[in-house]
């Protein structure tokens, strides 16, 4: 390019970009704050009304667990509930990079921030919402025995949260009218000590509803204990209420309250939408209560993983086994009804979230084929994913018969085939034999599974083929794509049995198991029951105060009678605390030990002391080492205490809001610009000229030659 030009269009350039608008975005983002002082059923709840809605177009969370990673904001699902500080400037920091001029981000926190927040202004432009959530309930905890004593008063611990003694009252309610209330003793400035008592042990669970009054407002919490000998169960479920009812040794209630156990099947976890799944697994397992889920399915157990981060389960495909999925890629899984996700983009959704489920150890492989097959790849490497995320699209004809030629010679004994596509084949491979074809796949005794994608799919096809997933249509393509995908995992029925060593009271008989996924227990769950394969059959995981009690198996009232004792000793369990340097623990804690071990040494050794009814604490514990409690057998380490965010002031996050209201919106260097555009607008007519100047003078020379030679 000759310079005049270059320098005309730089010219422009810097013209155009002082006299253009700045790049606006236009997007609304959610910031979640799960952290302790807001509750983590409370922030479930918040991203439950925003799926309702129209909603922001991104949601984000902070203040989850500590091993969810490093204060940096987490997409919303999964959404791993937890307690860790409230690191909210390093979650403001980690959407710097995603937000831009125009876009809106609306923060659901109550501002106790317990690190420091980032410079005001970073986000010139961008429009902060505050959304304040709801007070959390004064009534933080209510510990009682999961069922009336045999003989003798029933006493109840209720814990309070800000709470004032002074101005607030208590109010008791108690059904049946037969249990009396004692007298109200206060255990220091934060929780009470409730006697109950009756004249005979009640045979049916007792409803204990409590009510904090101060000033106007009234916080409620109700609390059931089964009957002397019994426990209390709750389902979502009302056939397997009816039959828990039937069980003498049981109560069934017909809501759930704290003090219940849960018995549910994953998939009837009340809510469909995801933040609604959380909200209900999280608000039971803050309650303390034991949550019983069944299923035989892989699937539902992957979605509670997504949905909620807890899952007591991991696949356990046998030895050898591979899953091998033909992925069609053509044309038509580009149509999108209703403006709702595309076909691809669905099916690449569920291979991605399996892909990060499935062992390491067993085979996974991706084939895609449209016009021509692909070189088939292993989604769960970097190389894979990005393939399976970035370059691979929906383009050209479904040739599926000539993609499963190319496949057969490479396929194993042991693989499960999984064939997803539209079978719309009629014009690119009219004459194919289909039926020869599935033989083929089929033989050895290989399982063949085939998903249908779309309303128009021709299953005619993909039923000569192997098993159609869903063939009435009754289940969303991620659904369908996931049950087959578990193909690998099926195993017969048989028996089960208790695992050797366990912590827990298990049923020495428990009951038969159906045709089921294999599974293995899950990081940190216990494992309960194993099948005679090995696999195990049932399986618990601790979260917040309650355990999730995983079983493969349909639910029935038979399973909640043989893990009656297991939830009886969950309640019971005693439950460690530490905040303020001290340590507590509530429950039988004679002859517990508190052990701080420095570099040089223990730092601390001393026996828990008795400050109340099976209430036992250590004070002068430093904050920022961990602690080793040992007692009935067992050892507990609990981390350095978090920064405590319930008494964390909001100042400095309301300071920081009115900074950035008040940030000036940015501005492009429009004088610099139009400076720089006005040199080189010169410059380029400077060049023109002399250009013009040399060619008048080479026009002279050509005319006179002997004048410019002599």
């Amino acid at each position: 390019m000759k310079p005049q030009r270059l320098l005309t269009v730089l010219a422009l350039t810097a013209w155009g970009g002082a006299l253009l608008p700045l790049p606006s975005g236009g997007r609304s983002f959610l910031l979640v704050d799960a952290s302790d002082s807001v509750g983590g059923a409370a922030a479930a709840a918040a991203l439950l009304e925003i799926e309702r809605g129209p909603g922001p177009q991104r949601r984000y969370v902070f203040g989850v667990r500590p091993d969810a990673g490093t204060g940096a904001p987490l997409e919303a699902t999964p959404l791993a509930l937890g307690a860790a500080g409230s690191p909210l400037g390093a979650a403001l920091r980690g959407l710097r990079p995603r937000l831009r001029r125009g876009d809106t981000l609306a923060v659901w926190s109550d501002g106790r921030a317990t690190d420091e927040l980032p410079a005001a202004g970073i986000w010139a432009g961008v429009q902060v919402l505050w959304r304040q959530p709801p007070p959390r309930p004064r009534i933080a905890a209510v510990d009682a025995p999961p069922a009336w004593p045999a003989a003798g008063q029933l006493e109840i611990e209720v814990r309070l949260a800000d709470a004032d003694s002074a101005s607030g009252s208590l109010e008791v309610e108690t059904r049946p009218a037969s249990v009396a209330t004692g007298a109200l003793e206060w255990l220091g400035a934060d929780a009470l000590r409730l006697v109950l008592s009756a004249l005979q042990p009640p045979e049916t669970a007792v409803e204990l509803r409590l009510t904090w009054v101060q000033g106007t407002r009234r916080d409620r919490h109700t609390r059931v204990i089964a009957g002397a000998g019994r426990t209390a169960f709750w389902s979502p479920d009302p056939g397997v209420r009816a039959a828990l009812a039937q069980r003498p040794e049981l109560d069934a209630v017909a809501d759930y309250s704290s003090g219940v156990a849960v018995l549910a099947a994953v998939r009837d976890v009340p809510g469909a939408a995801a933040a609604s799944t959380v909200t209900a697994v999280a608000g039971w397992l803050e309650q303390g209560s034991a949550v019983v889920l069944c299923s035989p399915r892989a699937a539902d157990w992957l979605e509670l993983r997504q949905r909620t981060g807890f899952t007591p389960f991991v696949p356990a495909p046998a030895p050898g086994a591979e899953c091998v999925l033909v992925l069609d890629r053509s044309g038509s899984m580009a149509e999108t009804p209703h403006g709702a996700r595309t076909p691809w983009e669905q099916a690449c959704a569920a291979v991605a979230d399996w892909s990060r489920w499935w062992p390491a150890d067993a085979g996974l492989r991706v084939f895609p084929f449209a016009e021509e097959a692909g070189p088939a790849f292993d989604p769960r490497t970097p190389d894979g994913a990005r393939r399976l995320r970035e370059e691979l699209q929906p383009a050209g004809p479904t040739r599926l018969a000539a993609a499963l030629e190319r496949l057969l010679p490479a396929l194993g004994e042991d693989a499960a085939v999984v064939i997803l596509s539209d079978g719309r084949v009629e014009e690119a491979e009219p004459d194919a034999d289909w039926r020869g074809l599935g033989r083929r796949l089929a033989s050895g005794g290989r399982a063949v599974r085939c998903v249908p994608v779309g309303p128009q799919a021709d299953a005619r096809v993909l039923a000569q083929l192997g098993t159609v997933v869903d063939a009435a249509g009754t289940l969303d393509l991620r659904e369908r794509l996931l049950q087959a995908l578990s193909a690998p995992l099926r195993t017969g029925a048989g028996a089960s049995h208790p695992e050797p060593g366990a912590l827990w009271t298990l049923p020495a008989a428990p009951p038969a198991l159906a045709e089921r996924d294999r599974f293995a227990a899950a990081a940190g769950a216990e494992t309960l029951l194993r099948d005679d394969s090995g696999a195990v059959a049932a399986a618990a995981l601790r979260a917040r105060r309650g355990v999730l009690v995983g079983i493969a198996a349909e639910p029935g009232a038979e399973w909640a009678g043989a893990f009656a004792p297991l939830v009886q000793e969950q309640a019971a369990q005693p439950r460690l605390e530490r905040a303020g340097g001290r340590v507590r623990l509530r429950g039988r804690g004679a002859g517990w030990m508190v052990q701080v071990d420095g570099a040089d040494g223990p730092l601390l050794q001393r026996p828990l002391d008795p400050v109340g009814p099976d209430l036992w604490e250590v004070q002068g514990v430093p904050a920022e080492l961990p602690v080793l409690v040992q007692g009935a057998g067992r050892a507990w380490s609990l981390p350095a205490e978090p920064p405590d965010e319930h008494t964390a002031p909001d100042q400095a996050w309301r300071d920081w809001l009115e900074a950035q209201r008040r940030a000036p919106p940015p501005r492009r260097p429009v004088a610099p610009l139009l400076g720089l555009g006005l040199i080189c607008a010169v410059a380029a007519l400077g060049c023109e000229r002399r250009g013009r100047h040399m060619s008048q003078a080479a026009g002279v020379l050509s005319r006179h030659p002997r004048e410019a030679g002599g």
